[in-house]
């Protein structure tokens, strides 16, 4: 497993990390997740490994970027640790009053995420036809508490993936279920 490291705004490729002492990597459904990686603290992992700057698996089928919100280790005395979050943590930043009952889950989320104050290359997908409805009511809070709620309800899941290559990379909101598994 290694990792690149993305700027914080333009999502440019700054470097690679594919040597650690070790990491737990944990990419939510519809709740929060989290990350902590642990390398040596090398010139390079301390100049590359900094706060706001984002991590993405490079051998994961869908890219889900996490932000490092943490540094433990200014010296190089001891070993580096980030920990972060998943891009979904953005909407942990922005808040809605938005009264949402007896609507469709997905379309309910992707305004919700619209509506939202903007974000440096953050785009909201198109609908894929989620057909749950959420007939709970929620209201007042973070978007991404009212994601989390509508999604524990109606049983979907919803995530920002990194989309694109080079100059063109941004960070799509969406809502997904994973492919059905019969075993």
């Amino acid at each position: 497993m290694t990792f690149d490291v993305l700027d914080e705004t333009t999502l440019a490729r700054l470097g690679n990390i594919d040597v650690w002492v070790s990491v737990y990597w944990d990419e939510p459904y519809n709740s929060e997740g989290s990350f902590t990686l642990e390398v040596r603290p090398t010139e390079e992992n301390l100049s590359l490994l900094r706060e706001g700057r984002w991590l993405v698996r490079t051998d994961a089928a869908v890219k889900i970027p996490m932000r490092i919100c943490h540094r433990s280790n200014e010296n190089e005395d001891a070993n580096l640790v980030v920990t972060g979050y998943p891009a979904t943590w953005i909407f942990t930043k922005r808040v809605s009053a938005s009264a949402i009952k007896n609507e469709n889950a997905e379309a309910a989320m992707l305004a919700l995420a619209k509506a939202a104050a903007p974000w440096p290359k953050l785009e909201v997908t198109e609908a894929k036809g989620f057909d749950t409805t959420f007939e709970k009511q929620t209201s007042g809070g973070t978007v991404f508490d009212y994601c989390k709620t509508i999604g524990q309800a109606c049983d979907l899941g919803f995530r920002i993936v990194l989309d694109g290559k080079g100059s063109k990379k941004k960070l799509l909101f969406e809502c997904f279920r994973p492919t059905f598994d019969p075993n």
